[in-house]
């Protein structure tokens, strides 16, 4: 996935339905690496929603923008 951060590790609680425990143990998937990894991709979605939202006026603006008076440097464009 991508780079982990190199924090030290924590214990965390987690409840998991023991049917998909079994199936992951089964099939040899690593609980930590798998949560983990999940856990980055929510927070990574989570940051971007936030920044859109933050930012809504200014990229609104900015296709506005656009709509008016083309993309900087559109005319020379070949494709």
């Amino acid at each position: 996935m991508e780079n982990r951060p190199m924090s030290p590790k924590r214990e965390a609680r987690v409840m998991i339905s023991e049917d998909v425990l079994r199936e992951a143990e089964t099939i040899g998937v690593d609980l930590s690496e798998a949560v983990e990894d999940t856990l980055l991709a929510v927070l990574r979605e989570k940051r971007a929603a936030q920044w859109r939202a933050e930012n809504r006026e200014s990229i609104d603006s900015y296709n506005a923008h656009i709509e008016r008076n083309g993309c900087f440097g559109g005319e020379f464009r070949t494709f």
